[in-house]
């Protein structure tokens, strides 16, 4: 079998899991919840803006995985439910790690 998106589909018909193509053909998996929402997008990695994102109740990114910019290394992110970063661990230009916790 060949196709450029395959779907996954709940009993209601809604698409819970997405295999397909994005951002100039490159492959994702999107998992998402029986409401519609995202849950879990694991993109391939071929640049520094791929990440893979787990997002919560509230369509926010909650936890990031991914590279930092310029490509140096790797990243994690976790948001609060608004989306603010709170905690972000990195290398940075020199391949050194960076921790930062962050409150408002």
């Amino acid at each position: 079998m060949t196709a450029r998106n395959l779907y996954v589909t709940d009993d209601a018909g809604d698409n819970v899991v997405v295999l397909g193509t994005k951002d100039g053909d490159n492959g994702v998996v999107l998992t998402r919840s029986a409401t519609g929402k995202d849950l879990v997008e694991l993109p391939s990695t071929v640049d520094d803006e791929s990440v893979v994102t787990t997002y919560q109740p509230y369509c926010q990114p909650l936890v990031l995985l991914g590279l930092t910019n310029p490509f140096t290394g790797g990243m994690i992110q976790v948001n609060n439910k608004t989306g603010e970063t709170i905690v972000n661990v990195q290398a940075d230009e020199y391949g050194n790690g960076v921790a930062g916790a962050y409150n408002h």
